[in-house]
C-alpha cells in the first residue's frame, strides 16, 4: 500500500495539466450545447423603483427619486418566471451629507439565472436636507357660516401646541397647524375631532412634514342670537255677506311669512292673523291687501304684501211652484180640458234668485198641432229663469182633453097660420 501511494502522486502530478484542461474543455462543451438548446435573452423592465439605505438619521430625503429601467439577460426558459418585483434597486446613502447628490444605483436579483446588463439612469438625484424639529401653535379654520341667527364663540383646540417634523425648509415653512371646522347648517355647539393640517403664513397648505399629534379636539360653542321661524297667515274676516250668498274659497298670498326674533318670543308663535277685511253685505268676490299682526318681540325676517281673497257665491236653494199649464196650437174647432189643471215643479238656484221667484216667471206649455179629438197623455215644456234649474215635475205627463164643438143650429122662421073664416049663420 505504501508503495503504490507515491506511484498515484507521481500520476498526478504529471496528468494535473491535462486533466484540468479535460475538465475546462467539458465544461465548454457543456456551456455551449446548454446555450444552444436554451439561449439567453436580452430584455428590458421599466419602473423599477429605487429604495433609500442606510440614510443617516439628522437627514431626510426631500426630493422624489426616480425609478430605474434595467436590461436583464436570462436563459429563455426562466422569463415567465421574471417580474419587476424580483430586481431591487437601491441607492446607499451611509456616506453622504445635506445638499444634491449623485448616488449610484445597485439593482439586485433574488434569481440567480439572470444578469442585470444595465441600469438607466446609473446614478439617481438625491437632494438630502437635515430634518429639523418645531413647536407649533394650533387654530381653528372655518369654512361656511353659521344659518343666519346664530353666532359663534370662541373655539378651544386641544393640544394647544404640537410638534413639526420633516425637511428644514418645509419645518421652517410651517406657522401652525390647522383644524378646518365647517358652520354650514350648524345650529347646536361643536365637540369634534378633526384632521391637523400644517400651514404656512401665506395660508398655504404644507406637505411632507410630521406632526406629533395628527387630529386635533375642537370645542366650539354655538347659540342662537335671534330665531327665524315660518308662519302660516290666517285671515281675519269682519262683518257679514249679504243674505243668500256663502263663503266658498279663503286664500292668502303669501300662505305662510318668515318672522325673526327673540327665540322665547317666536317659540309659541304657530299662526299669525291678519288685519281685519270687511265683507260689508258683499255679493261677490272680495280682495283687500292686509298687514300681519305681530305679538312683542316678533318682526317679519323682509317687508312684503299680504293680499288676502275672499271667494262668494250664492247659496243654491229649492223651491216649489204650482204652475198651470197653457195650451198652444189649438183649433179653433177642439174644446181644450187639462187634467190636472196645475202641476207642482221642483226648482233649484242661488237663493237670491229663488227668494223672489214666482209662479208667472216659469211656463208650462203644451202643443196640440196635430192632435185629433181624444185623450193624449203629454209631457209638458218647462221654461224657467236664467240660473235656475228644473228638478221634478209631478206629474211628469198630464192629460190633453179634445173634443169637437158641436156647431150651434141657426134658428128657423114660424109657420104662418092663416086664420080660418067662422061660417056665417044663416
Amino acid at each position: 500500500m505504501s508503495s503504490g501511494t507515491p506511484s498515484l502522486m507521481v500520476f498526478l502530478r504529471r496528468n494535473l495539466a491535462w486533466m484540468v484542461l479535460a475538465f475546462a474543455l467539458a465544461a465548454s462543451l457543456w456551456g455551449f450545447v446548454t446555450t444552444q438548446q436554451n439561449p439567453d435573452v436580452l430584455d428590458v423592465f421599466q419602473a423599477i423603483p429605487v429604495e433609500v439605505r442606510n440614510l443617516p438619521a439628522d437627514l431626510t430625503v426631500r426630493s422624489e427619486i426616480q425609478p430605474v429601467r434595467v436590461t436583464v439577460s436570462a436563459p429563455r426558459d426562466i422569463w415567465q418566471e421574471l417580474r419587476p418585483a424580483k430586481f431591487q434597486a437601491s441607492v446607499d446613502l451611509s456616506r453622504v451629507g445635506p445638499g444634491l447628490q449623485e448616488i449610484p444605483v445597485t439593482v439586485q436579483t433574488v434569481d440567480t439565472r439572470a444578469r442585470v446588463e444595465d441600469i438607466t439612469p446609473a446614478k439617481a438625484l438625491i437632494h438630502l436636507e437635515p430634518i429639523r424639529r418645531k413647536d407649533v401653535p394650533t387654530r381653528t379654520r372655518f369654512i361656511g357660516e353659521v344659518p343666519a341667527g346664530y353666532q359663534v364663540g370662541q373655539p378651544k383646540v386641544t393640544p394647544e401646541t404640537v410638534t413639526v417634523t420633516g425637511p428644514q425648509s418645509l419645518v421652517d415653512q410651517v406657522v401652525a397647524v390647522v383644524a378646518e371646522v365647517s358652520l354650514v347648517g350648524a345650529t347646536a355647539s361643536l365637540n369634534q375631532v378633526h384632521k391637523a393640517i400644517p400651514f404656512d403664513g401665506r395660508g398655504d397648505r404644507v406637505d411632507r412634514v410630521a406632526i406629533s399629534s395628527e387630529n386635533l379636539l375642537v370645542e366650539l360653542r354655538i347659540e342662537q342670537e335671534r330665531a327665524f321661524k315660518l308662519v302660516p297667515l290666517a285671515p281675519k274676516l269682519t262683518g257679514a255677506l249679504s243674505p243668500g250668498y256663502q263663503i266658498v274659497e279663503l286664500r292668502v298670498d303669501p300662505s305662510a311669512i318668515t318672522v325673526e326674533g327673540d327665540p322665547k318670543a317666536i317659540e309659541p308663535v304657530n299662526v299669525l292673523p291678519t288685519t281685519p277685511i270687511e265683507l260689508n253685505g258683499a255679493t261677490g268676490d272680495v280682495s283687500a291687501n292686509a298687514s300681519v299682526q305681530l305679538p312683542d318681540g316678533v318682526r317679519l325676517a323682509r317687508a312684503q304684501p299680504v293680499v288676502v281673497r275672499v271667494f262668494v257665491s250664492p247659496i243654491e236653494s229649492t223651491v216649489t211652484l204650482d204652475v198651470a199649464p197653457t195650451v198652444q196650437d189649438v183649433s179653433p174647432r177642439m174644446r181644450v180640458d187639462i187634467v190636472p189643471t196645475t202641476i207642482r215643479l221642483t226648482l233649484i238656484g242661488p237663493m237670491p234668485v229663488l227668494s223672489t221667484l214666482r209662479a208667472r216667471d216659469v211656463t208650462a206649455s203644451l202643443s196640440a198641432g196635430g192632435l185629433q179629438s181624444g185623450v193624449h197623455p203629454i209631457r209638458p215644456r218647462i221654461d224657467v229663469p236664467a240660473l235656475v234649474r228644473l228638478q221634478q215635475v209631478s206629474p211628469e205627463n198630464v192629460e190633453l182633453r179634445l173634443s169637437l164643438i158641436e156647431p150651434t143650429p141657426s134658428p128657423s122662421a114660424s109657420p104662418s097660420v092663416t086664420p080660418s073664416a067662422t061660417p056665417g049663420r044663416g
